[in-house]
């Protein structure tokens, strides 16, 4: 296996093409999988208010959240947790969880996911959602007349 490099990621920078449009979240990938072998990847998730995921579990993947601007309330399993800037919250392989910020403003966190992976799927989602607003609609067929 190659030796890692340092690596800096600046503010404002993402390791992907560009942020990731994720459930009206703005998302900026810090480090990702192939940064750490796969073993975590972390990022930064701009969340605008009354804004977050619906709620959700990952069968793979432990999620930790560290507040940096925002009030926000988590629910992991059914456990609601008001957290500030400087909070920490814990969401455990397999439990269901999901977070909205309480503020009027955007707010942010710093998410990390242990195995990496789910930053992968973030730009799955993002390129498919990309493609679905470039793409052209093409109007159905009329099932009267595609039978005639």
């Amino acid at each position: 296996m190659a030796m890692k490099q340092p690596l800096l990621v600046k503010a404002g920078e993402t390791r992907g093409a560009a942020p990731l449009g994720i459930f009206g979240n703005k998302m900026t990938i810090k480090l990702s999988a192939a940064d750490t072998d796969g073993h975590y990847a972390i990022i930064e998730d701009h969340t605008p208010p009354s804004g977050g995921p619906p709620l959700h579990r990952h069968n793979c993947e432990d999620e930790s959240f560290y507040v940096l601007e925002g009030q926000y309330v988590f629910e992991v399993d059914g456990h609601k947790i008001y957290a500030g800037p400087g909070s920490s919250v814990f969401a455990p392989q397999g439990s269901a969880h999901r977070f909205q910020n309480l503020g009027t403003t955007a707010g942010r966190l710093l998410v990390v996911v242990q195995p990496a992976g789910l930053d992968e799927f973030f730009v799955d989602i993002d390129r498919a959602r990309q493609g679905a607003r470039t793409r052209t609609r093409r109007r159905a067929p009329d099932l009267h007349q595609a039978r005639t």
